[in-house]
């Protein structure tokens, strides 16, 4: 396997029909809001996963005060089910109600609905919306990934539906629609007052090329309109910027590439 990846990261790699339960980055367990829980789905034939929890502080857990949540999917190129068990076992300051936020990776297209039982989710415009309402879906046509978010009881089982004309997007896939495309560590890095930023393009397709700055801030474009296949090369004069980590990244068609590059004065 030959993997594309940026000096300062390591490629982790996870198996189609994986389950991974997580949760967001915390100070410490103190910190770790139990009734909540993410679900890294990455959507395949079939699969399954579980999750323990205990009450993160004490040794009760050696007397069997803990819960063990099991999951299962199973999908199609036009279906896709997920479903998460009832929780067996019980521990000290067990949440009775949680919120399930499941990511499914490699989704192709915007599905035609998602349900719960007989519920449509409503579907949001933007992830900030889906995860400050109350329970919905939203597609990330960019990233494809499709979001959703509902909150239940522990004590019930629930089962996710997705369903679409296209939904998963298969190996080959992947590889046929980022195939040749390529972007380069910027030269020099670090640099003073101007650096040049190359790129490959296996075919004509509408390139954007952005400069952020570390918070995330757009700084400006570069580069903005259609490209023929080749390697391509911009100049970026930083002469107005401050010294600083700033990141260019690189939109052509369905490819989307980081890079992180310092300017030093």
């Amino acid at each position: 396997i030959t993997v594309d990846a940026a000096i300062d990261r390591i490629p982790v790699f996870v198996r189609r029909g994986a389950i991974l339960p997580t949760q967001g980055a915390a100070k410490s367990t103190e910190a770790v809001r139990q009734d909540s829980l993410i679900l890294e789905v990455y959507s395949g034939s079939s699969g399954a996963g579980r999750f323990y929890e205990d009450d993160g502080r004490s040794l009760d857990y050696q007397n069997g005060q803990l819960a063990i949540t099991q999951f299962k999917m199973k999908a199609t190129s036009t279906l896709i089910q997920l479903t998460v068990n009832t929780g067996e076992g019980t521990f000290k300051g067990q949440p009775q109600n949680r919120i399930y936020v499941s990511k499914f990776h490699l989704i192709e297209a915007a599905p035609d609905s998602v349900k719960t039982a007989d519920r449509v989710l409503p579907v949001f415009n933007s992830k900030s919306d889906l995860l400050f309402g109350k329970m919905g879906s939203y597609y990330d046509s960019n990233r494809k990934i499709l979001w959703t978010k509902l909150r239940v009881s522990i004590h019930q089982d629930f089962t996710i539906t997705i369903s679409g004309k296209k939904l998963l997007t298969s190996v080959a896939d992947v590889h046929r629609v980022t195939a040749g495309f390529l972007l380069y560590q910027n030269y020099p890095n670090p640099f003073n007052a101007m650096t040049t930023i190359r790129y490959k393009l296996p075919k004509l397709v509408y390139v954007t090329l952005t400069i952020y700055n570390v918070q995330g801030r757009k700084i400006t474009v570069i580069i903005e309109g259609e490209q023929k296949a080749g390697i391509h090369s911009i100049q970026w004069k930083a002469n107005r910027f401050p010294s600083g980590l700033y990141l260019y990244r690189l939109e052509a068609g369905d490819f989307v590439k980081n890079g992180k590059m310092i300017l030093l004065k």
